[in-house]
């Protein structure tokens, strides 16, 4: 078999079994899921990251992130966002357990997910300290966009502006190095069977690729039919826009979770 004859049969295996396993649907379950947990999960992971850096410093940066990874609609969340974390400083310890639960939950989510693509089904009956071990990994990335983030603010400020535009690229790859980082230990240490680094750091490149290409596609498309949003939404179009970007999201993290499913295939 030739190289492209390889490489095409490569592809129709990843979006052929993402089909015959329910990979779209899937996926449109995974990002309900991520849509009612959001809130929880961010709040759980400011509470955590909160206990090495300021709160003040912490919520600077977070609107950066959802700037940055949230196209069009990132400062809009950012807000609701802070609106939430706000609140819960009032919530009793309870509330705020059955807060962490959740985002516990959406993980666990996640995980399943993975998994059936995997095709790895079995229990674990240490799954509670793996899912608090992986949201302890998903507050390290978030703490680590943080610092990349602070890097890049005090570059723009403190640097002259010929020294700043060679930076700046170096920031760029860095924040495009960040997501598949994110992307790469997400497939390593969420699926519940071991994932071999090598087919992890794969996946994590191509999904990062296609969530480089995503960010792009969907904000031409969002101020593109803006009007045609808010004419139907109104007020409440930050809501399906935001769902429509978890979907695609969604999609991204199982197709590099069929992609580790092909090539392990491959290599038995």
């Amino acid at each position: 078999m030739t190289k492209q004859k390889k490489i095409i049969y490569i592809l129709i295996e990843i979006f052929y079994g993402f089909y015959q396993k329910d990979g779209l649907q899937k996926a449109s379950s995974l990002a309900y899921t991520f849509l009612m947990s959001f809130a929880p999960f961010f709040i759980s992971i400011a509470s955590i990251i909160t206990l090495f850096i300021p709160a003040k410093i912490y919520t600077q940066y977070e609107n950066q992130i959802f700037t940055n990874y949230l196209p069009v609609i990132g400062k809009q969340v950012a807000r609701y966002m802070q609106n939430f974390q706000a609140h819960s400083l009032d919530l009793s310890i309870i509330s705020l357990a059955v807060l962490f639960i959740t985002s516990l939950l959406m993980i666990n989510t996640l995980r399943y997910c993975m998994d059936q693509l995997l095709g790895f089904n079995e229990s674990d009956l240490n799954i509670g300290l793996k899912l608090i071990l992986i949201l302890a990994v998903f507050a390290g990335l978030i703490l680590s966009g943080i610092i990349l983030f602070g890097a890049h603010e005090v570059l723009t400020h403190y640097l002259p502006l010929y020294s700043f535009t060679r930076f700046s690229f170096i920031i760029s790859f860095l924040q495009y190095l960040s997501s598949f980082l994110a992307f790469s230990l997400i497939y390593k240490f969420v699926p519940h069977t071991p994932i071999p680094f090598r087919l992890a750091f794969i996946a994590g490149l191509t999904s990062a690729v296609l969530f480089e290409l995503a960010k792009f596609g969907f904000a031409v498309y969002i101020r593109s039919f803006s009007n045609a949003q808010n004419i139907l939404y109104g007020s409440l179009a930050a809501i399906p826009i935001f769902l429509l970007w978890l979907y695609i999201i969604s999609i991204i993290f199982l197709l590099g979770a069929q992609i580790i499913s092909v090539l392990i295939s491959l290599e038995e």
